[in-house]
């Protein structure tokens, strides 16, 4: 199996169509750079994707997927489930059966308010904190994050251990605990700087590596990059910046790991 980055922006994208910034001039120059909103994708005999994004069928064409088996949604956010109109096509135009799809019971609510209309492409499933999802090829387990709605970070389990935390700020004790010694952390790290909102709802970079301290993570890739909330920050700079740390990456769009 692999794990696919699909995206592994903030809510805006790289570039932004409205900025100038020197991160988003270097989008526009090295497409290399861009990067569509955060997503995963678990690569395998059946796919499974990890939020649903506006730019979803962008990423699935540039991957090379025409079938998923199955999604887990983190939240309620714009940039996390903007994309379900394009999956909705897939089930009734190729499919033909509904797809099953795993969140939060608040979560659920909302999917149900906003698109009660595609029901019939959809199996519901309630996901409860810490209570493992058992397939063929691995183990998803839902754990809890700090972040402004009801959502999920998910510690996928298959060869190795994978802990996926896009939109957080830091975490409880419990979850901490609960993803120490992972092979691989996955995390937000939306801002260069401080954060631009009033309530917490995201780490900065150097947060990031400070959490990935906390759990003790064998290798960390850094995602949710919005590269200019707060301090704008060009790809390489960031890449530079993060030389000084031991097994500390920079996720990109379309970047692939084993698992």
């Amino acid at each position: 199996m692999k794990l696919v980055f699909l995206g592994t922006s903030g809510a805006d994208g790289v570039p932004a169509f409205y900025c100038n910034c020197e991160a988003c001039r270097e989008a526009r120059r090295n497409s290399r750079f861009s990067r569509t909103r955060s997503a995963i994708l678990l690569k395998g005999e059946k796919n499974t994707l990890i939020d649903v994004p506006p730019d979803i069928r962008v990423q699935l064409i540039r991957e090379h997927i025409s079938d998923v088996e199955r999604i887990f949604l983190t939240h309620w956010h714009y940039d996390h489930c903007a994309g379900f109109g394009d999956i909705d096509f897939y089930v009734y135009v190729k499919r033909k059966k509904p797809i099953d799809l795993y969140l939060h019971e608040k979560t659920m609510q909302s999917f149900q308010a906003s698109f009660g209309y595609m029901g019939s492409s959809f199996n519901l499933n309630q996901l409860k904190a810490y209570q493992p999802c058992h397939f063929k090829d691995f183990t998803i387990t839902p754990i809890e994050v700090v972040h402004s709605v009801s959502g999920f970070g998910f510690l996928i389990e298959s060869n190795i251990k994978i802990a996926y935390l896009p939109d957080t700020y830091f975490a409880s004790k419990r979850t901490k605990e609960f993803i120490r010694n992972v092979d691989v952390l996955i995390v937000d790290a939306a801002f260069f700087g401080k954060s631009i909102f009033k309530e917490r709802r995201h780490m900065s970079v150097d947060e990031a590596i400070q959490f990935r301290k906390e759990v003790n993570a064998k290798i960390t890739y850094l995602t949710h990059l919005s590269m200019h909330y707060s301090k704008p920050v060009t790809s390489k700079k960031l890449e530079q910046y993060v030389k000084k740390y031991r097994n500390v990456k920079i996720a990109y769009d379309g970047l692939q790991i084993d698992i």
